[in-house]
């Protein structure tokens, strides 16, 4: 039994047309941008933010890295990573803007100088009153295991820290 060859215009609807617009990958098309999946509280919103029992993620970033885009793919595209940073973590973006505009909103340039961040893009988890727990800068191709570590890293002390302020607390000590 012989099948009869498909037209090419039949090959090229299928091929060309329909399997880019139906693939679950790329639902929206090629041209749409991907959602955030990380829930980011900007720098000026922080000081309303009210989760004492999370750490803040700050991600210091800006939008002429390449390394910050190469990040902002692999580990804050991830559906996994993304839902454990928003389930343990105050995420706070910090985007630098000194080379597009020529200077920094406050808020930017006051947590830059409080953590001393000069490249980017730079993680630090801080717990809720500030005190940096972990940190690392920059970031490549194949980093994604090492930014999960430094946010498992992060949590872990954070733990550690709230632990000891409440056996300091139950024994009637002052931090």
């Amino acid at each position: 039994m012989t099948f009869p060859r498909p037209q090419r215009s039949v090959v090229f609807f299928v091929f060309g047309f329909l399997l880019p617009i139906l693939s679950p990958d790329n639902a929206q098309g090629e041209s749409a941008a991907p959602a955030e999946l990380v829930h980011w509280v900007a720098p000026e919103e922080l000081g309303r933010w009210r989760e004492p029992q999370k750490p803040i993620l700050f991600n210091f970033t800006a939008a002429w890295c390449r390394p910050c885009r190469i990040l902002e793919k692999e580990v804050f595209g991830d559906r996994h990573l993304a839902r454990f940073i928003n389930d343990n973590f105050v995420p706070v973006k910090v985007i630098d803007r000194n080379v597009e505009d020529g200077k920094n909103p406050e808020a930017v340039e006051k947590l830059k100088a409080l953590y001393g961040v000069t490249s980017f893009p730079t993680l630090l988890v801080t717990d809720p009153a500030g005190n940096a727990l972990v940190r690392t800068s920059g970031y490549g191709p194949g980093m994604q295991q090492f930014v999960y570590r430094v946010l498992l890293d992060g949590l872990r002390e954070f733990k550690a820290s709230e632990k000891k302020k409440k056996r300091t607390a139950a024994r009637g000590d002052t931090p």
